[in-house]
């Protein structure tokens, strides 16, 4: 019998989910991060020295980091990052925007970890009878996760590819029902919509695009 583990169980529960599984499950970890950011590491020198490193959190993030409405927290952070904003400065060592590469943000590397262990989990169970079946009966990957997907299993089974080319194919078939449903010069052919069909060009972004929040650097 395989061995189950919480990220089987956290996985089973975002293909149940009514939104691309991946960005359900990026949504909660990114919440988790902050939560324990600001519970615990927030005050830990080492929070402090990665920080500084890194020159900070990436827009989103910071953003994100402030909505919490915890000044002391955001305080000591940026407080050590703008006494070496300073420093650089006034020393005329200016590393604080100097191009180096990929820009890092520790929210967004500790996110982007969390996919790959949940693109690793995928890959090892899609042969699982009960993980195929979780699968197959969830709203199906977003476009961006479904591509990162590809690139980090470097191959996917028939049956995968099937299943996320009918979703795509589908959100397709809506689309052009929606554009029916505007063009009134069909008059008494223009079809008739369900609530949920009026609203298909928000389900076109989050299928192309992700959930809102859940892509980072």
């Amino acid at each position: 019998m395989d061995e189950k583990h919480l990220h089987y169980f956290k996985a089973l529960e975002a293909f149940r989910e009514k939104e691309c599984p991946i960005c359900f499950l990026v949504k909660k970890a990114n919440l988790g991060y902050f939560d324990s950011l600001l519970s615990e590491r927030v005050s830990e020198i080492s929070f402090h020295e990665n920080f500084v490193r890194d020159n900070g959190f990436c827009n989103l993030h910071s953003y994100q980091f402030l909505s919490y409405n915890q000044g002391l927290g955001v305080t000591r952070a940026h407080h050590y990052l703008l006494k070496s904003w300073l420093s650089e400065l006034t020393n005329k060592k200016l590393k604080f925007f100097k191009p180096s590469g990929k820009v890092k943000c520790g929210a967004c590397e500790f996110i982007r970890e969390m996919e790959n262990n949940y693109f690793a989990l995928i890959k090892e169970y899609w042969k699982n009878k009960e993980f195929k079946t979780a699968i197959l009966s969830s709203s199906g990957f977003c476009a961006i996760h479904y591509k990162k997907l590809l690139k980090f299993a470097g191959k996917i089974p028939d049956w995968l590819q099937k299943f996320q080319i009918q979703k795509y194919q589908e959100l397709l078939a809506e689309l052009k029902l929606y554009l029916d449903f505007c063009n009134f010069s069909l008059d008494q052919k223009r079809p008739a919509l369900t609530r949920e069909q009026e609203l298909v060009w928000k389900k076109a972004v989050q299928m192309m695009a992700g959930q809102e929040g859940t892509l980072f650097n």
